[in-house]
């Protein structure tokens, strides 16, 4: 019976899964120089990994416990070490193709359940994800996001089938994947919400069933979330370590989330000045589509309306969290998760609208949206050459990339440990890139708005700087204050950077 299962999936699923293999070749063409893009984050989740796996716990390259980000992410991640006794590193570039296989898959799955069911159109949309740059950054990375991506898809499959018998077992099962998926990026609370929308306005559900039912699911979900805050105020007295209060206004963020889904849908008009324009237009849009079809009743727990929901809940997430809280801008990476979804709520109506329509009227519109599609895979094929080209001659960009493979700095240090003397401390403007490229400690230097910490970085009795050319922060502060407040001892120059010696002025 269960083979019978696995064979029926596959043949009603075999477009997708031939797609599947042709992303995996995709990505592994296009992490074929270097292997797997490392950033900031991704030392972050490297390092917790290897704690994890080597000393059972939770401690990133700064020798403190991980509480910037969520946990459950580098848990994953030693889990794939344990299972494959390979270093995360080495294990990545597969790692990512598995999930993005797996998130191919899945929705492929999800598109035989939309209505009315249409193989064209499911083809289309499987090579538009394979095809588009959005996806291709991210699963060249080793980031959250890929794992947060595959949760959200599992997460609308077995909501659908809650939302369709209304059962407490399936209602569970969202719970525990909306937990999970929070405990991998804290904005996969938004599953936790999308949830929540779909029961209050279910119109099958009684008051009473709606309450219990939001109650039961927040309880679990938020629970596993409060197991990890907790955790992180014991170890360090924060819950998500230290955060600062945003100063991008909220038409600003908006502008961000606009230019972001015009990257996305390059036939819109990139001109940034359009953007807010084009970011609310894209929200009204699939929010006048999630309430038609709320309130008309007829599928309302299908797939195209669930994508929806997530849409708005998620985009009004990280709108409203982005103008609350300091962290990088609105881009790719933090709005990836809503691409597929976006992709499945701005456009399930298509294979309906064709279907009634007569011959003549269907011919001029299979023109017209055959030039729409030629012009959307023209400027999304045009940026995605643009990233092939680069990432096979010079690798994903980041730490992993030639000019860090090449690094004279972090070359030389990585041979010559014993350059740096013991006892003396050593901060970087690149402490991540210390540790993954030479597997020493550095401390970060400090930011200009932590006083208290410059205080005491300027009392230090001698510390070295490792000090990359390439690394422009503007939070942390520069040589220059160095030189203002240090005394200079030594200092050695290399091809990509500096190391300098200072001690306490008399």
């Amino acid at each position: 019976m269960f083979n019978k299962k696995i064979v029926s999936y596959l043949y009603s699923n075999a477009d997708a899964l031939v797609i599947s293999i042709f992303a995996v070749i995709c990505l592994l063409i296009f992490t074929g120089h270097n292997g797997i893009g490392i950033s900031p984050d991704s030392i972050s989740y490297i390092s917790t990994a290897r704690s994890i796996h080597e000393h059972w716990t939770m401690t990133d390259f700064n020798l403190k416990p991980l509480v910037a980000f969520p946990v459950f992410y580098p848990v994953f991640l030693s889990m794939v070490m344990f299972l494959t006794g390979t270093d995360i590193v080495q294990s990545g570039v597969v790692l990512n193709c598995v999930l993005l296989a797996a998130v191919v898959l899945l929705s492929g799955r999800l598109l035989n359940k939309f209505h009315p069911r249409s193989a064209w159109y499911k083809r289309i949309v499987l090579l538009f994800i394979v095809f588009s740059p959005a996806l291709t950054e991210v699963y060249s990375m080793l980031w959250s996001e890929t794992l947060l991506i595959l949760l959200s898809l599992i997460f609308f499959l077995f909501l659908e089938k809650y939302l369709k018998h209304s059962t407490v077992k399936n209602l569970v099962i969202c719970a525990v994947l909306a937990g999970l998926a929070t405990v991998t990026r804290y904005a996969g609370i938004t599953l936790t919400g999308t949830a929540g929308l779909m029961i209050l306005l279910a119109p099958h559900m009684d008051v009473k069933k709606k309450a219990g039912h939001i109650g039961l699911l927040s309880l679990i979900s938020f629970f596993i979330l409060f197991l990890n805050l907790i955790r992180n105020h014991v170890l360090v007295g924060s819950l998500t370590g230290p955060r600062q209060f945003g100063h991008t206004p909220l038409l600003e963020n908006i502008g961000y989330y606009g230019k972001t889904l015009s990257d996305w849908y390059p036939v819109f008009n990139q001109d940034h000045s359009t953007s807010i324009l084009i970011g609310l237009l894209v929200f009204t849009v699939v929010l006048l589509l999630f309430l038609y079809r709320a309130f008309k009743g007829k599928y309302y727990h299908g797939q195209e309306n669930i994508a929806a929901a997530f849409v708005l809940v998620y985009s009004i997430f990280i709108v409203g969290i982005s103008t609350l809280s300091h962290f990088e801008g609105i881009n790719n990476r933090l709005l990836v998760p809503i691409f597929i979804p976006s992709l499945f709520a701005l456009t399930f109506w298509l294979p309906g609208y064709f279907s009634g329509l007569r011959p003549v009227a269907k011919q001029a519109s299979m023109v017209l949206l055959l030039g729409f599609l030629l012009l959307f895979q023209y400027n999304a094929t045009a940026q995605l050459d643009e990233m092939y080209q680069d990432a096979v001659t010079y690798g994903v960009p980041g730490y992993a990339d030639d000019s860090w493979k090449k690094s004279e700095t972090a070359n030389f240090l990585a041979k010559h440990p014993e350059f740096l003397k013991k006892g003396i401390k050593v901060y970087s403007n690149a402490h991540d890139a210390v540790y993954f490229k030479t597997g020493l400690h550095a401390d970060e230097l400090p930011h200009h708005i932590d006083k208290e910490y410059q205080e005491k970085f300027y009392q230090e009795k001698a510390h070295y700087i490792i000090w990359f050319n390439s690394i422009d922060d503007p939070e942390l502060i520069h040589l220059s204050s160095m030189y203002k407040h240090r005394k200079l001892l030594e200092k050695y120059r290399f091809g990509d950077g500096w190391v300098f010696l200072f001690e306490r002025k008399p």
